[in-house]
């Protein structure tokens, strides 16, 4: 790395961050001497835009605003309306390309990663495709024996597979290749 460079990742919550700490941003250290990760959806929408206006003004820095689809059943509902949805709430401040849309939610992405192996393990079937994957479908598949759903992200992380999760999460695909996780 020549030039000094930084990342700030914008997520929504803690089960983002736990994910995007322990898969992500290893791997985007190659390219990224500082990396922050940044919950939005606990702060106003006034100091996540004047966080953004700040940001375009630094040469070298980028960022990644992450959301959900959040589609909630509506077939009508495409990445293009989420993107738009957030942008209008933020100002139209956020550049369209920096806006990353986890399908269906960030939980599906945390199942694509889970390897066969451990999708055994824990007694859960395979999934071809988790992009359909809610919250509450995923909170349907904990084994009992964990005692909360972060009790079982955290066991789910440690055997995360991102090649695993390339191939049954087009989103995660997506991000992967956007940002050089896979090479």
């Amino acid at each position: 790395m020549d030039t000094y460079k930084q990342l700030f990742i914008f997520l929504e919550g803690p089960d983002d961050e736990r994910l995007f700490e322990k898969v992500c941003k290893p791997i985007l250290q190659n390219d990224y001497n500082f990396i922050r990760i940044i919950r939005y959806a606990c702060m106003t929408q006034k100091i996540v835009t004047d966080y953004l206006k700040a940001l375009k003004k630094q040469i070298h820095s980028d960022y990644i605003f992450v959301t959900d689809f959040d589609a909630r059943g509506d077939k009508t509902f495409c990445v293009t309306k989420r993107k738009n949805r957030l942008n209008d709430k933020f100002s139209n401040i956020i550049d369209e390309r920096k806006i990353l849309v986890v399908k269906e939610e960030i939980e599906s992405w945390y199942l694509a990663g889970v390897t066969k192996e451990n999708l055994e393990k824990f007694k859960i079937e395979q999934f071809s495709d988790t992009e359909q994957i809610d919250k509450e479908t995923f909170i349907s598949l904990i084994p009992k024996r964990y005692k909360s759903k972060t009790d079982f992200l955290i066991e789910a992380l440690k055997e995360f597979s991102l090649e695993t999760g390339i191939e049954h999460n087009n989103s995660l695909k997506y991000f992967a290749i956007k940002y050089k996780l896979i090479r």
